[in-house]
């Protein structure tokens, strides 16, 4: 039986080999958004990449470990019992999920700062031994002694001038090392890695798919995404009639309809409010693409008309005609925004960002009354 939507008169047909591989792959799609929220929450709430990198390999391990055995027990669901975690990893690690691989390639980016801490330790360790002594001066005897006595005194007073700047130094150096520390923290660095993380948790499902091909369980689907990835980035620099590109998205959908930029093409044409576009985009799994799609939809809008002027009359009516319908294109106008189901089951955006209802509702104070 194959599955229908239409798009200005246009039917969209998934057949049953891909609505079967959907049905499985789905699972680690949602299942890897859930991971990657558990698994930013755990390296934000500690507030040191050293220490988050000391346990990064661990953290890795178990969130594909935890994919891993929800693909176990997918085959025990078809009465495969044969399959352990590690002969599914040894099987596909290299070809689908690497996720060792990866954590070497972001670890690398860490040891340069190390490297960087080390190199200026050793650096400065050299300068302190190479500095050289005051030498006596004068002749004869007397002249010796004295040339002694005062180099003495000077190589204490400069020894301790010495550990008063080469404390001033360290801690010069430290506070770099730990800006860049900082930085890294505080950039896409982790949340780079995380999204990483939660791709190769998709390919899990991909390796699960493939397994239970070879049990002959299911049928082969062959998808094309280099070939989509480059028809939505020709549509993306070049003019293309309505038409044409509504043709080009539905066939896009046909070849991999798993790159969410097919449905930000298909709401830049059909408008933000095409349920239809939402129910396709939810079936294949992108649930939280578009709640996130939605919530920085409306905050950029919202933040647009807060930036409004409103220095005359004419200009505080503007701004708040332009927020009422804002908040109207968006049904959010409701007195009980949580139970406004029509926003809540079409985007799934409330129920998860409760600052959404709070900017509104400020909105609605300051501006709508």
């Amino acid at each position: 039986m194959s599955i229908a939507w239409k798009l200005a008169d246009k039917e969209i047909l998934i057949d049953r080999e891909l609505d079967e591989f959907n049905s499985i792959y789905k699972i680690f799609r949602e299942l890897s958004w859930e991971q990657v929220q558990e698994f930013i929450k755990v390296i934000y709430e500690i507030d040191d990449l050293d220490t988050i990198m000391e346990n990064m390999e661990e953290l890795t391990t178990q969130f594909i470990f935890s994919c891993v055995d929800a693909a176990i027990e997918v085959l025990t669901k078809f009465d495969i019992w044969s399959i352990s975690r590690e002969q599914f990893i040894s099987e596909f690690y290299a070809d689908y999920f690497p996720f060792l691989d990866l954590y070497k390639e972001y670890a690398k980016e860490y040891k340069k700062i190390l490297n960087k801490a080390e190199q200026q330790k050793l650096y400065r360790e050299y300068q302190r031994s190479s500095r050289g002594y005051w030498e006596g001066g004068g002749f004869g005897l007397s002249g010796a002694i004295r040339g002694a006595i005062n180099a003495g005194i000077l190589n204490a007073v400069t020894g301790t001038f010495r550990f008063i700047g080469d404390s001033v130094v360290n801690v010069v150096d430290n506070y770099h090392i730990y800006s860049d520390k900082k930085q890294l923290h505080n950039s896409e660095f982790l949340q780079n890695y995380a999204m990483d993380l939660r791709q190769m948790c998709e390919n899990v499902g991909f390796a699960l798919y493939t397994k239970l091909q070879q049990f002959g369980l299911v049928k082969s689907v062959h998808f094309k995404p280099e070939e989509v990835t480059a028809i939505l980035s020709n549509i993306e620099n070049h003019t293309i009639s309505r038409e044409k590109k509504i043709d080009m998205m539905i066939y896009c959908i046909k070849r991999f309809p798993y790159n969410f930029d097919i449905y930000k093409h298909l709401f830049s044409i059909f408008g933000t409010n095409n349920l239809e576009i939402a129910k396709i985009a939810n079936y294949f799994g992108f649930k939280y693409e578009i709640e996130m799609y939605f919530l920085n939809l409306i905050s950029s809008q919202l933040e647009t008309v807060l930036n409004m002027p409103e220095n005359t009359p004419i200009q505080c009516k503007h701004k708040k005609d332009s927020i009422i319908k804002l908040l109207k294109q968006y049904n959010l106008l409701n007195d009980d925004l949580k139970s406004n189901k029509d926003v809540v089951n079409a985007f799934n955006i409330l129920d998860f960002h409760n600052e959404i209802i709070d900017k509104v509702n400020k909105l609605k104070k300051n501006h709508c009354t």
